[in-house]
């Protein structure tokens, strides 16, 4: 009888090695619409990050892989498709055309149109996204976002010198876009306006938005929406958050010793007599074996001849800076019925730069109604 079961176990082990073993997996990825091969496209496997990418002629392998996984199969301008391989060795993957954001409707001007029926260039803006990133001035937030659109700014706390350029520098050496929020066009710094209040973000980059807008528009053009009620209850939201911001890189200053080291080094290289320089440092030094040599800095009480700058040992990165404090809260009220719509708006917003003695505070609060 003990024979025999370890005859069984012998003959069994081998079979849930072999079951358990992963197996590599062929295919091709082509497009529904002509049967043609998709070079480029991604496989990637469900919960994993292992990914492979088809060849020129569409097709894939992957050498490891268990039998029921899933794969992911995604492609630029195709919606994705979820495949269970269910112990399938060879696979034929035809993606779809995603025709989704074809029947966008896009503000151009006085009107709306399908993004599929615009000739212009129109680049439309993810506003969740952007929110992600929390910034005093909305502008601030496009940038890498937007295809052929530099965004700059100084760091400033009010982000108020926040510059756009969508079609380069014009003749004025002026690069400001045209800003039409809710139909109305303005030039004023975008830092004026709450984030929060935002609905969508558009932006006419070619020269056709000159036909809307006329001459302001050669710089090109950011439509701006703002948000509206929406039918149904009354909705309440109140937004808060906090973030601190200090130096990423903090240069290491010398103290006044170490300077006058620096100081006669300057002078020794360029052959000129260190005792004799503007800042009254004098130098304890002798040539040994033709080669200069620093004895003793002596550090002057004042470094100039009127004797108003004293010398000292300041950091002035830690004199200057501090940890920058910023601090939203927003709050907002809406509703809308087939009589009509409104929404009420209110926002703090306060940013301690990272310098001291810059700040920028915002109070705003808004009615749109209809």
């Amino acid at each position: 009888m003990k024979s025999k079961f370890i005859y069984f176990l012998f003959f069994f082990f081998p079979v849930l090695i072999m079951t358990a073993q992963e197996k590599g997996i062929k295919g091709t990825v082509t497009s529904s619409d002509d049967g043609l091969p998709l070079p480029g496209a991604t496989i990637t496997i469900s919960g994993t990050k292992n990914s492979v990418s088809t060849d020129f002629d569409g097709k894939f392998s992957i050498e490891e892989i268990a039998p029921d996984a899933t794969l992911v199969v995604t492609f630029v301008g195709y919606g994705s498709q979820t495949i269970s391989l269910k112990g399938q060795k060879n696979i034929n993957i035809a993606l779809k055309v995603g025709n989704n954001q074809l029947n966008e409707i896009v503000v151009t001007g006085y009107s709306k149109q399908k993004k599929a029926d615009i000739t212009g260039s129109v680049a439309i803006v993810n506003v969740k996204d952007m929110m992600k990133q929390p910034e005093p001035n909305p502008i601030k937030a496009l940038q890498g976002r937007v295809a052929g659109v530099r965004v700059s700014s100084d760091g400033s706390p009010s982000g108020g010198n926040t510059k756009v350029v969508i079609r380069g520098v014009g003749t004025l050496n002026n690069t400001d876009p045209l800003y039409v929020i809710d139909g109305m066009p303005t030039k004023s710094g975008m830092h004026e306006l709450n984030p929060n209040d935002i609905e969508s973000i558009q932006i006419l980059k070619d020269a056709a938005s000159a036909s809307i807008y006329g001459s302001r528009a050669s710089n090109g053009v950011i439509i701006i929406t703002t948000k509206k009620g929406k039918e149904g209850k009354m909705r309440i939201n109140f937004n808060t958050y906090t973030s601190l911001s200090s130096y990423s890189n903090k240069l290491s200053v010398m103290n006044a010793n170490q300077f006058g080291q620096a100081l006669w080094q300057a002078n020794i290289n360029d052959g000129l007599d260190p005792n004799n320089n503007h800042l009254s440092y004098q130098f304890d030094w002798s040539v040994n074996n033709n080669k200069p040599q620093l004895n003793k800095v002596l550090v002057p009480e004042y470094l100039d001849a009127e004797r108003t700058m004293k010398s000292s040992n300041t950091d002035w990165y830690d004199a200057i800076s501090q940890t920058g404090v910023a601090s939203s809260y927003d709050l907002s009220v809406s509703n809308a019925s087939d009589k009509g719509s409104y929404l009420f708006s209110a926002g703090y917003y306060g940013n301690e730069g990272v310098v001291k003695t810059t700040e920028f505070k915002r109070l705003s609060a808004r009615m749109n109604s209809s």
